[in-house]
């Protein structure tokens, strides 16, 4: 799985992949470029684990934010 890294549009292509399973494929993508923009990397479409900092991000009621 490849990690991208963050950029101005660099999270507009990964993200896209990251979410093309999703139901809700336009709130995927705002809170995945929330992610991206944090975290600087979005994992591939099916792991967190090569972007770690993409697990940590919680809304307030401790549910993971990033898609």
């Amino acid at each position: 799985m490849e990690t991208a890294m963050a950029g101005a549009d660099v999270c507009t292509r990964p993200c896209r992949k990251r979410c093309s399973h999703a139901k809700l494929k336009r709130k995927c993508m705002k809170f995945c470029r929330i992610c991206c923009g944090k975290c600087k990397c979005v994992p591939g479409a099916y792991g967190k684990r090569h972007c770690p900092c993409y697990s940590h991000v919680h809304t307030l009621r401790g549910r993971a934010k990033c898609p």
